[in-house]
């Protein structure tokens, strides 16, 4: 999909072998911070997402997109807290092999559930161009 020769940051180039919520975002290092994620950056991110849907769509906001982000966040800081936790108890962490699967259900699940809605009801061609590269996504 990227031109031949671009490169990525190593923290966006694999979202797929993320094990942990943290990890995932932690690849936006904006969103995740030392200690977990905030709240006014996931609203913001959330606002942020519903605006530019928005703009795409010109249909007033249903709050699906934001609702994403919060969601997040608040898993993301579960997952902060549930690993501190088993830490301090002297627990080891889950394997890879459990919690990449695990990661990843969640975010393709609560993206499809929540962010791809919006993108599919909103009539245009800019949506339907973005529908299309999405599914060529998909494809690859």
């Amino acid at each position: 999909m990227l031109p031949p020769g671009t490169d990525l940051e190593p923290k966006f180039a694999a979202p797929h072998l993320s094990s942990y919520l943290q990890d995932f975002w932690g690849r936006c290092p904006k969103l995740v911070g030392k200690y977990g994620s905030s709240d006014g950056v996931v609203l913001l991110f959330g606002l942020m997402h519903d605006v530019i849907f928005f703009y795409m769509s010109l249909e007033p906001s249903t709050g699906e997109v934001g609702l994403f982000f919060v969601l997040h966040g608040i898993c993301t800081t579960a997952d902060i807290s549930a690993k501190k936790q088993w830490s301090m108890r002297g627990m080891r962490p889950l394997q890879p092999a459990l919690t990449v699967p695990l990661t990843l259900g969640f975010v393709l699940g609560t993206s499809w559930w929540l962010f791809m809605p919006p993108t599919v009801r909103a009539p245009g061609k800019e949506t339907d161009d973005l529908f299309l590269l999405l599914k060529g996504v998909a494809e690859t």
